[in-house]
């Protein structure tokens, strides 16, 4: 009852907004709009997916874009490049070889819970930067749980909630490494006109530096006991033809996407490589039958992709009603004889403010098509705002509805509400401190 009232007033409000703003028509129509969704998306009135897909349906009825045109948006280049990342997913798990190389990871350990708990944060960390890090968490989190069971010392709650928010945070930092990783990546990739590798020299940096401070941070506040060893027995699993496949099309799918722009001038200047190369990648597995399309079809978080598409076409309605430019002229105006340190600090906070109200991808969708033009005006370079505002939207530590990580491991009822939250708030602000020095001493010379 209560969503169906935010929904009412929301329509009501938007009628309203449409019809007496101050602007003109079109300038009108854009901000009505753009704080609809916005309101949608920050309460979740109705699931942001669906949301997402009022973007176009509200931009064609009231004659912002042609439906054709806002429609567009929705196939993107970006966004099979993100559907490559889930299918390689579906690929791993289809063979088995993310428990596999789990397993190999845990053996590394030698039988001590310490070993094993922070080689299963850096695994996590790897693999969430080619594959979703949801995917990640999932697969992680059963295996987690199974060690600390099976240790000497009966499991406090501190070794529970240390080893399951080290679990997901260390996937949401690894995640910010490479464009696959963390859809706010993608789309700051999208509005900056990003290739693969253009991104990796920002979100490595950032992904190096916040995952030990994420994981030094949560050790000091919990300090849980690991001082103890564990049993574990390892599966027995073939290298098959069809395994050895799948390791030679995702290491290659890698490779290329990292040397794709010498391969693109190579092959006369082709524009999109990464996504050519993403597309190749999906052939690939089809043709070699290492995985079937139902299996891709579970592993696609289609609400994601329609997440993509929405926040790509919001930001095309404010570019073409001049929404982007009024709000950029109005934040300068407040802003002005600021230092750029100031302004970096403003929005990490507010991407903080917003990712505890709602998912990381809707923050980011909303926010960088606002600030990414207006930086120019605020005398900030364009680049590092739309990479602080895509990397603060992954340090989104404090509530389950930020991440699905977070969602997955508050699921077991291991981790209490209040130290999601309290640790969480202390990592995010920590955080920040970390993204305005890469801003400054990293960032600026690239």
């Amino acid at each position: 009852m209560k969503k169906s009232f935010l929904v009412g007033f929301n329509i009501l409000l938007y009628a309203t907004l449409f019809n007496i703003l101050p602007f003109k028509p079109l300038l009108a129509k854009g901000f009505s709009e753009f704080i609809f969704i916005a309101i949608l998306w920050l309460t979740e009135a109705i699931p942001i997916s669906i949301t997402a897909l009022l973007v176009p349906l509200c931009a064609a009825v009231t004659g912002i874009l042609p439906l054709k045109q806002a429609l567009s948006s929705f196939s993107t280049p970006v966004i099979f490049l993100f559907l490559a990342g889930f299918a390689l997913a579906a690929c791993l798990k289809k063979q088995e070889l993310d428990l596999l190389l789990a397993d190999k990871v845990i053996l590394f350990a030698k039988g001590k819970l310490f070993n094993a708990i922070f080689l299963i944060f850096l695994f996590a960390a790897f693999m969430s930067m080619w594959m979703s890090n949801t995917a990640t968490v999932a697969v992680m989190t059963p295996l987690a749980l199974s060690l600390i069971k099976r240790s000497t010392k009966t499991p406090s709650t501190k070794v529970y909630v240390f080893t399951l928010l080290g679990l997901a945070y260390s996937s949401s930092t690894g995640g910010i490494a490479t464009l696959v990783g963390s859809p706010p990546n993608a789309i700051v990739a999208h509005e900056m006109n990003l290739s693969f590798m253009d991104w990796i020299w920002y979100g490595l940096p950032a992904s190096v530096c916040l995952l030990p401070l994420v994981i030094g941070i949560l050790w000091l506040c919990i300090k849980p006991d690991l001082n103890q060893t564990f049993d574990f027995t390892p599966q027995q699993f073939e290298f098959t033809r069809s395994r050895q496949l799948t390791v030679f099309i995702a290491l290659s799918t890698i490779a290329l996407w990292i040397f794709s722009k010498p391969i693109s001038t190579f092959l006369g200047g082709i524009k999109n490589i990464d996504v050519v190369i993403a597309l190749f990648s999906i052939g690939m597995m089809g043709i070699f039958r290492v995985v079937g399309w139902k299996d891709i079809e579970k592993e696609v978080e289609w609400g994601v992709l329609l997440l993509f598409g929405g926040g790509l076409g919001l930001s095309a309605v404010l570019k073409v009603t001049g929404v982007s430019d009024y709000i950029a002229h109005s934040v300068s105006t407040y802003l002005v004889g600021t230092t750029h340190w100031v302004v970096f600090t403003a929005v990490a906070l507010l991407v903080v403010f917003l990712t505890t109200l709602s998912s990381n991808t809707a923050s980011a969708a909303i926010l960088i098509p606002i600030f990414a033009p207006a930086s120019q005006a605020m005398g900030v370079n364009p680049m590092i705002m739309a990479a602080m505002i895509g990397v603060a939207a992954s340090c989104a530590f404090m509530l389950p509805i930020s991440t699905p990580p977070n969602a997955i491991v508050y699921a077991t009822g291991k981790v209490p509400m209040n130290s999601m939250m309290s640790y969480g708030l202390i990592i995010s602000l920590s955080c920040i401190i970390i993204l305005l020095l890469l801003a400054e001493f990293i960032w600026r010379f690239i």
